[in-house]
């Protein structure tokens, strides 16, 4: 008898590690779309995890559809200028019905008051198996997860039984198998509430989309001129059944459903008026982003990551500031800033703040690198002994942007004048110890006292064109001596090295290098306080405040307003003035100009800003032309 009870014990021990086994090779093998920014990745897993984690009924909004939702809504944006929390629930080519298991997962936790749904999903057919997946397999075990996959993926065996048992598909998958299958969040939380952000502006088509491009046809008017038009639409059938249940749905739960198309390229008001005559049966009505009127003032050049088929990051901060303001003039919402149900919200909006500042520096971080370091060293001359050698050249693209920077340092020397020729200065404490330039290799060595009353010997070589560039300390080879300029930054207390850069600016791409032998907090440029703006024929008053992240907020005293560049995205905006959110639009650097003059550079856009008229205007930072500057006098 204990025999048969060992032998039955050990049969259901065997059983449960089978069990165990298999659901645990289900969960670790079925792909983790982890959120990155990387173009290909819209990080189903993390966003729709994150969905998870809010506390019960805190959202006032949901927006689901297919990508064209997801890349052009920002909630942390709407929440942080309005206070209205909501969350975007949208897939990858997200047919209808997908929305809809999407939709009823929602509203077990939620109880939104609107539910927006992109148009998109009017015309799409079965997207790839992949994509329902990406839709599906985050869903939470559950009976509605079993009939969203009933509903959504009977159409292919394959899918289907991917969906039921993720292991049929993923199996092979064991070959990759890695830590990050088991860790599966990375260290940096995903912070944006369903949306994905593409902090990149290029006029390219992204290689997951091109087969996913609309067929056109080619019009040609009677002066010969030839338009590529897009194609009837491709009204998906199920499309208005899938609708009336989602509408259905919302009506039981007193939630109010809006239609919505979100800025595209790839609509045309055709499909509008189509889209319309299809929602005219069920009563609603479309809010169309798309066309002519352009009401978030989309900028195609700048705000588009693939040729204007989805937003990039700066389409997506319009769009979330109109879509703000847009709910706040439509339906009774309050800001639920500060309240102690959505602490979480407040907590995130500061987090995602010093991310979204930190993304963009590295977007703009060709421009902003080299820009920095100069004004930095140049704000903090009276500590530094610097030393400068040129190999190659320095001219030939030098960018003006730095001639501030260079003055402040006591260097007088045209460094764009000086073509294929060698060049040494040396800096103390701002004032210039030396300078030459000369088409010849130069050598200079002498003799240095720091503040400590040690003595240091210095050799500094230029060699100009063909030749090379050293900067020694005691016998130590501290330059980096790449072709441009090359400086080297001592501390004056004892000697030391602080940091080592160089500038290509002897080609077009300016290469900036930095090396920093000491860890050193970035100086300001300007001390907080109240200031006249002025170009020489108007002024205005303003209040500056430099940021824990060494930026600065720059407010109009008369308005008590913060300059914002969150205009259209293009030179010739007005700078506009709004409160103060933490977000990159009211974030500026403040840069030597020459003459004791400054300029204004935008962490939003990389524009600067120049005055008209006694306006302030946000033009192109052309670095190889003088940029726009002003006086900052303090009262």
């Amino acid at each position: 008898m204990k025999k048969k009870l060992f032998r039955i014990a050990g049969a259901l021990f065997f059983i449960f590690l089978l069990v165990f086994f298999i659901i645990a090779a289900n969960i670790f093998m079925t792909p983790y779309w982890r959120y990155s920014n990387d173009p290909d990745d819209a990080g189903e897993s993390s966003r729709y995890e994150n969905f998870y984690e809010m506390p019960d009924n805190t959202l006032d909004y949901l927006v689901i559809g297919p990508s064209n939702s997801y890349h052009s809504l920002e909630p942390m944006q709407v929440y942080a200028y309005s206070g209205i929390t909501g969350f975007d629930l949208g897939g990858p080519s997200q047919p209808m019905y997908c929305s809809y298991y999407w939709l009823k997962e929602a509203l077990k936790t939620q109880l939104p008051k609107l539910v927006f749904v992109d148009a998109g999903s009017f015309v799409r057919e079965n997207p790839s198996n992949e994509r329902i997946l990406k839709s599906i397999l985050p869903m939470k075990p559950s009976l509605n997860k079993l009939q969203a996959i009933r509903d959504c993926c009977s159409y292919d065996d394959e899918l289907l039984y991917t969906a039921l048992f993720p292991l049929y598909q993923f199996h092979s998958r064991w070959e990759e198998f890695s830590k990050k299958d088991v860790v599966r969040r990375n260290g940096e939380p995903y912070l944006s509430k369903g949306a994905t952000i593409r902090f990149v502006s290029m006029n390219e088509i992204d290689a997951s989309e091109v087969n996913l491009r609309e067929e056109k046809h080619v019009v040609v008017s009677g002066d010969g001129s030839a338009t590529a038009v897009l194609d009837e639409m491709p009204l998906n059938e199920n499309s208005a059944y899938w609708l009336g249940k989602m509408k259905e749905l919302c009506d039981e739960n007193g939630i109010e459903l809006v239609p919505i198309k979100f800025p595209t390229k790839n609509w045309n008001s055709r499909w509008s008026a189509e889209v319309q005559g299809f929602l005219d049966e069920m009563g609603l009505e479309l809010v169309d982003l798309t066309g002519e009127k352009n009401p978030t003032g989309i900028n195609w050049s700048k705000d588009s990551f693939d040729n204007g088929k989805h937003l990039n990051y700066y389409g997506m901060v319009k769009t979330s500031r109109y879509f703000a303001d847009y709910l706040k003039e439509n339906w009774s919402f309050t800001s639920h800033k500060g309240e102690s149900a959505y602490t979480i919200w407040d907590k995130d909006l500061e987090s995602y703040r010093s991310w979204e500042t930190k993304e963009i520096t590295e977007l703009l971080q060709s421009n902003r690198e080299k820009i920095d370091y100069f004004n930095e060293i140049a704000a903090d001359n009276a500590d530094y002994l610097i030393l400068m050698s040129v190999k190659t050249d320095v001219s030939t693209y030098w960018p003006k942007s730095l001639d501030g920077a260079i003055k402040q340092l006591g260097i007088k020397t045209d460094l764009s004048s000086i073509r294929q020729q060698s060049f040494i200065a040396v800096s103390d404490a701002g004032k210039t110890v030396m300078e030459i330039s000369d088409p010849d290799i130069l050598n200079y060595d002498f003799k240095w006292t720091d503040e400590n009353g040690s003595e240091h010997m210095i050799h500094i070589k230029s060699g100009g064109a063909g030749s090379d560039s050293d900067i020694e300390v005691d016998g130590s080879l501290f330059g980096l001596g790449n072709s441009g300029l090359n400086v080297v930054v001592i501390d004056k207390k004892d000697g030391s090295p602080v940091s080592a850069a160089s500038l290509g600016s002897y080609s077009s791409d300016n290469v900036f290098d930095q090396k920093n032998a000491k860890e050193a907090e970035a100086p300001a440029i300007l001390n907080d306080g109240k200031y006249k703006l002025s170009d020489g024929d108007s002024e205005i008053s303003v209040e500056i405040k430099r940021s824990a992240d060494n930026t600065y907020l720059i407010a109009d005293s008369e308005t008590g307003k913060y300059l914002s560049a969150a205009g259209q995205n293009k030179p010739g905006d007005k700078v506009l003035s709004e409160d103060d959110r933490g977000l990159a639009t009211t974030k500026w650097k403040i840069y030597y100009a020459e003459d004791g003059k400054y300029w204004l550079y935008s962490v939003f856009n990389g524009m600067v800003v120049s005055m008209q008229n006694g306006e302030l205007i946000m033009e192109e930072l052309d670095e190889r032309s003088e940029v726009p500057s002003f006086v900052l006098k303090s009262i």
